[in-house]
């Protein structure tokens, strides 16, 4: 089961290099354009698919795959609240999902970590004020320094 998903992977992952291909260069530029980002970390995919598909076969590691666990626990929700910032990015703006996103993510690793406590109001306030602050950093370091537009919401 394992080495289909893999294939499947594998597939997806030519697929979108070959996409990658299709984004006009100028004939000056000498820096690969800007699908050279993405073909890079899509090689190194598709050469690690190989590598875990080339070791499976070889011990003959046939056992079951049981593609649910990878949403299990902590990685689910985790994957839930990844999903939930990714679909409130355009709706919220960069800001606002950031922080509401690394707040929670945070504060709910901290409470596994810490036999279901989140501590006292003060390390709250805390872990919510550098939530924030990165969130600012990020925004300013892309918006002002490298000229990069983050998604606008609602409030800014």
């Amino acid at each position: 089961m394992e080495l289909i998903f893999l294939t499947i992977l594998a597939i997806f992952s030519i697929v979108f290099f070959q996409e990658t291909t299709t984004y006009k260069v100028a004939s000056f530029d000498t820096s690969g354009g800007p699908a050279i980002f993405p073909q890079y970390i899509l090689i190194l995919l598709l050469i690690s698919i190989a590598v875990l598909m080339i070791q499976k076969i070889v011990k003959k590691d046939f056992k079951g795959f049981v593609f649910i666990e990878l949403f299990k626990g902590d990685r689910g929700i985790g994957l839930i609240a990844l999903v939930a910032y990714l679909s409130l990015l355009k709706i919220l703006g960069f800001t606002l999902s950031t922080v509401l996103f690394l707040t929670f993510l945070v504060n709910y690793l901290y409470r596994t970590n810490h036999e279901k406590s989140l501590g006292s109001a003060k390390h709250i306030a805390l872990r919510t004020g550098f939530s924030i602050l990165f969130a600012f950093l990020i925004q300013y370091i892309f918006v002002n320094l490298m000229h990069v537009m983050l998604p606008k919401g609602i409030i800014f």
